[in-house]
């Protein structure tokens, strides 16, 4: 049975005669598309791996685990049940820590519903306990929020009759390592006469490190802590004095502020967007539209800041225009106008069409959890399972059951229980909670995966006004589309394609399109998929990164222009952390937190500042 990790996160609530707690609250810190005309390379060397083996099948339960503050905890043990899935409890103790979250691991969990976690906590500190139920979803990290109510007293409870000078107890920082431009919670504990705290005041000041920050209050007992600048950052706090007889008593608490970071990418046509670990965004490339969201319609050879736009969580970039889901739920798109979902064709700026240069938020649109971006439509994948998508419906790419543009967001029809969207040039994908998937839109070359050109008719053109069912696929745990072809992820690390096929893009060892699934040919172990127009790359358990199909301007990144009809192992691009495939260029996020990108470069879309082609990446920070 195919088994996955669970990530959770305990968070504390103070309960009882706990009058000495300091019981404030805690947050965590927040080109072209022709192509030559040969066929496919024969010659190309496939990733085989060990089909079935145990580092494909099971995955690692990570605990982050938050209690109140001013807490002392001494032994904390958590149990997991589940009757159907389980032979027996699984129980287990996480290690104890001076600083928050406290982290531990749980090894592999079979996939499935009706997990119980209980977590509690014993010795002489507070008592704690919890219960939170979830389910486990094969090949991802499962998060379980759980809440702990807490009683008992602190560590720092006086016995005798209390202190007769206030005094800094503990001090500490959640998280202690962030973004710059990300916030971290300090806390001071403290005491006072008797043992109580009412009449403690703090004052908080940085004293030493190479970093820099501001505090929204520099009195108070938990305040938050910006990071303005990259380094460690020391942070003393101290008690002000009540008269001349009492010394201040003071702690500190070390934040280690860090450079932004890229850590998820987007090519559309021909611009390419990187996202921030501060959730910000850059992207670089062509700009006619405004995609490049800088404010100007000039194109950049460089990454340049997308403006007036933050804690952004995901990205997804078309022909024309690019979007943003932010933390919140809500979406901001920006470029030409009639694909922002503004509800408006009449955009506030002029790049020679309408079009907005900085982001504008998608009408009535919210609880949004992932986006998908085609040639001229977006898709927003909404919390209850549902699909609404805007932009040209030329090909019924929105799945409306119409032939009609939307300037706002439309309800795909029949769609729910989605757990992930693709869009291709002009079809889009819902991968089901079971494991099937459904498809809509534009249908000549059977990217829809149905088994047929069509049902329907769009000017002349086979397609699918709504949502058909994908056949003879079962067990996919991701998507993606590209093109004229749709991938999907397997639950046994295998991959298969449907769709067009000139250059080899279904990855089967032919060039023959075809309406159903086709496996990938000498893959397995596949972890995640990335489709360009005309090729797809897939990250491999072990690190392997393989691409397949077009190379044509050397997009493959193997220092070929040569198409490859199966998968490539791409050295170059070993290790990298997630990738992005774009009409006629890759790129790839690499250990180091640079980005290294391949391909056409006519706009310069691989950010590297010149517009010439690489057939081996060129490497930029970002």
């Amino acid at each position: 049975m195919k088994s996955a990790g669970v990530a959770i996160l305990l968070t504390g609530l103070c309960a009882g005669a706990a009058s000495t707690l300091a019981c404030s609250s805690q947050d965590m810190g927040s080109s072209p598309t022709d192509r030559d005309g040969g066929g496919p390379g024969s010659d190309g060397v496939g990733i085989v791996g060990p089909s079935g083996d145990a580092s494909f099948t099971d995955g690692t339960a990570g605990l982050a685990l938050l209690f109140p503050p001013c807490v002392t905890i001494d032994t904390i043990g958590w149990t997991i049940h589940n009757p159907e899935r389980l032979h027996a409890d699984r129980t287990g103790s996480v290690p104890t820590s001076q600083s928050q979250p406290i982290r531990s691991t749980v090894p592999g969990l079979p996939a499935g519903a009706g997990y119980t976690i209980t977590v509690t906590t014993g010795g002489s500190g507070a008592k704690c306990t919890g219960t939170a139920s979830f389910t486990i979803s094969p090949d991802t990290t499962n998060p379980v929020a759980l809440t702990l109510t807490c009683a008992g007293s602190p560590a720092s409870e006086d016995d005798g009759g209390g202190a007769s000078c206030p005094s800094v107890t503990s001090v500490s920082a959640i998280p202690t390592d962030l973004d710059v431009g990300n916030t971290s919670t300090l806390t001071a504990c403290g005491t006072h006469v008797e043992g109580s705290q009412a009449d403690v005041s703090f004052s908080w000041t940085v004293t030493g490190g190479t970093g820099t920050g501001s505090f929204d209050s520099a009195t108070a007992a938990s305040p938050k802590f910006t990071c303005t600048s990259a380094g460690p950052v020391t942070i003393a706090v101290s008690t002000t004095t009540a008269g001349a007889t009492c010394d201040a008593s003071s702690g500190t608490a070390t934040v280690t502020c860090l450079a932004p970071r890229a850590s998820s990418l987007s090519l559309g046509l021909d611009h390419t967007c990187g996202l921030r670990s501060n959730g910000t965004v850059a992207c670089w490339g062509f700009n006619n539209a405004g995609q490049l969201g800088d404010g100007t319609a000039k194109d950049s050879l460089v990454p340049v800041n997308v403006s007036n736009l933050d804690h952004v969580t995901a990205i997804a970039g078309g022909s024309g225009h690019t979007c943003a889901l932010r933390s919140d739920g809500a979406v901001a798109c920006w470029g030409a106008q009639r694909e922002l979902g503004t509800g408006s064709a009449t955009g506030s700026d002029d790049c020679g069409l309408p079009c907005s240069m900085t982001p504008v938020a998608v009408s009535a649109l919210m609880g949004v959890t992932a986006i998908a971006s085609g040639d001229t439509h977006t898709c927003a994948l909404k919390s209850d399972g549902t699909v609404a998508c805007w932009g040209t419906n030329e090909s019924g790419e929105l799945g409306d059951g119409t032939q009609n543009d939307a300037l706002a967001p439309v309800q795909v029809q029949g769609v729910s229980h989605a757990t992930a969207i693709a869009a291709g040039e002009a079809h889009t994908c819902a991968l089901l909670d079971g494991g099937t998937v459904q498809c809509w839109g534009y249908n000549f070359s059977g990217q829809l995966g149905n088994g047929v050109q069509g049902p329907d008719s769009c000017s002349s053109s086979p397609c699918s006004l709504k949502p058909a069912t994908v056949m003879g696929l079962s067990g996919a745990t991701a998507i993606a589309a590209g093109g004229s072809r749709t991938c999907a992820l397997v639950a046994d690390g295998t991959v298969r394609c449907w769709g067009f096929n000139d250059v080899g893009e279904l990855g089967n060892g032919t060039t023959m399109s075809s309406s159903t699934p086709v496996v990938v040919s000498k893959l397995s172990g596949a972890t995640a998929l990335f489709a360009g127009t005309y090729h797809t790359c897939a990250r491999v358990a072990g690190g392997v990164v393989a691409c397949w199909g077009d190379n044509s301007a050397g997009q493959l990144c193997n220092g070929t222009m040569t198409n490859s009809s199966v998968p490539l192992a791409i050295s170059a691009l070993s290790g990298a952390a997630t990738i992005g495939a774009g009409n006629n260029d890759t790129c790839a996020l690499l250990s180091d937190d640079t980005i290294a990108c391949c391909g056409f470069n006519s706009r310069g879309q691989l950010g590297d500042g010149t517009m010439t082609n690489a057939s081996s990446p060129a490497r930029i920070p970002l």
